[in-house]
């Protein structure tokens, strides 16, 4: 019994929020209350949130009214749905729908499909100028593990380690030989290795 009224407290302090959601997007809202209310009474107050995420997700009932009439050829709902579908950036469907009201005579219509159409390809080539700026990044990145030197011991467990100067520093070593500077990913390497050995 304590357990149902802490649910219908909870329940009570959630509800509002499920009112004014179904109320904005939905309609019927004491329909979606009595149900929420009920069902979270006797199973848990987390059912609340059921219909609370469900309908911050759902479709605005306006806007679902809107594109219903879209959908069957009326032009201003066309051209009304592109601006909504504009201003929440989504540019290729509101392109789509301001070409079917422009291909329908709206006089305003094809002016925003054009407005689209330039908003898509600004937002085209920024995506391929960030590829392009990344893949260069990499492509410095490879350049410059492949000029870093390798362990100098034929006999290495890891051969193709790139061997900067912090990983030289905190791990490796460095012999000077007559025959130039050799490079160590370990001071087990470098002890293993004839002129390390020789000149360490």
């Amino acid at each position: 019994m304590g357990q149902i009224i802490n649910n219908v407290i909870i329940s009570l302090v959630l509800l509002p929020v499920v009112y004014y959601l179904a109320k904005k997007r939905k309609g019927n809202e004491w329909i979606w209350v009595g149900v929420t209310f009920l069902v979270s009474s006797f199973i848990g107050f987390w059912v609340n949130l059921i219909p609370i995420v469900y309908l911050l997700f759902c479709e605005n009932k306006e806007i679902k009214i809107l594109r219903g009439q879209a959908k069957q050829g009326d032009t201003d709902a066309q051209y009304n749905l592109g601006v909504f579908l504009l201003s929440k950036n989504s540019y290729e469907e509101a392109k789509n729908w301001f070409d079917k009201a422009a291909t329908q005579g709206h006089t305003d219509a094809q002016s925003k499909s054009d407005e689209c159409e330039k908003i898509i390809a600004e937002k085209k080539a920024e995506e391929e100028r960030i590829a392009a700026e990344k893949a260069a990044e990499k492509e410095r990145e490879r350049a410059y593990e492949a000029s870093l030197p390798r362990c100098a011991y034929s006999g290495c467990p890891n051969p193709r380690l790139p061997l900067d100067r912090r990983r030289i520093e905190k791990y490796g070593a460095v012999a000077e030989t007559p025959y130039g500077t050799r490079f160590y990913c370990s001071r087990w390497c470098k002890s293993r290795d004839g002129y390390g050995e020789m000149y360490g």
